[in-house]
């Protein structure tokens, strides 16, 4: 049983991969994280899942996991708001739109430079490199070591242009306007439900969730035993936890302690 409502938490913030699913893991979400997620939802409190999955393929894996739970709120692409209305998630048009024209403005102005990073690219590692919806320039490397080492050219290229920055996580990588990451959507989201940072629980594992794993962002910081070193340093800096366990499993017990904080 979970004790009656804390009136101090209002929101919960989870990444999807590697926080609250687990492939290594069967279930891949632990129906205990979920009948938790949906008790506090029945109190009233609001959860929203940020990833740097796509819309599409996120709702896929969802279902696929057998989620018995839907989030209130979807972060999607690390910037995108989706607002569930009964059984649909609507964009949150306000935020999205301006989301998208600040992008495409970026963006129009540096095709000459991304082209060139793309020949380099290819040069000198067998890589995926190609644009989609969100970004000029997609990375999928072949293993981390080469990922990083793109990433960290990358960020060189990318000085010139403080409006940029790279978004990494394990293989993949992509260009983003520095405005638009997931501790600023989670902000955004915490507005339309009226929760402050002293009222909000984030759960994060890799590198693109370290925007949102701020103490600005969240009164509660939780890693699981498995997030990368950098997330659990982060976390720990900041007075958050790290959890034992993998995955749902180790945000569940950051919940619990949370409730009894």
């Amino acid at each position: 049983m979970t004790p009656n409502r804390p009136t101090h938490l209002q929101l919960i913030c989870t990444d999807f991969d590697g926080t609250i699913h687990s492939d290594l893991d069967s279930p891949t979400i632990a129906h205990e994280f979920q009948e938790l997620i949906a008790d506090l939802q029945r109190q009233g409190m609001k959860w929203v899942v940020n990833t740097g999955r796509e819309m599409g393929d996120l709702l896929r894996e969802m279902k696929r996991s057998q989620m018995r739970v839907a989030p209130d709120y979807l972060v999607v692409v690390e910037r995108e708001i989706h607002v569930r209305r009964s059984d649909t998630f609507e964009s949150h048009a306000p935020w999205n739109d301006r989301c998208t024209t600040t992008h495409a403005q970026l963006f129009e102005k540096m095709r000459a430079d991304v082209t060139e990073w793309s020949e380099w690219v290819a040069k000198h590692y067998i890589a995926d490199v190609y644009e989609d919806a969100w970004s000029p320039f997609c990375l999928v490397a072949s293993n981390p070591s080469d990922a990083s080492a793109i990433v960290r050219q990358l960020e060189e290229w990318c000085r010139p242009w403080p409006e940029l920055v790279v978004v990494s996580n394990h293989i993949y990588a992509r260009l983003s306007h520095v405005d638009f990451h997931k501790g600023s959507a989670l902000r955004e989201v915490a507005s339309l439900c009226g929760a402050s940072p002293e009222t909000t629980f984030i759960a994060g594992d890799h590198l693109n969730d370290l925007p949102m794993l701020k103490r600005e962002c969240a009164h509660w910081l939780v890693a699981p035993e498995n997030a990368v070193p950098e997330v659990k340093n982060a976390v720990q800096s900041a007075g958050g936890w790290v959890m034992e366990g993998r995955a749902s499993r180790a945000v569940v017990a950051g919940l619990r302690r949370c409730l009894k904080d």
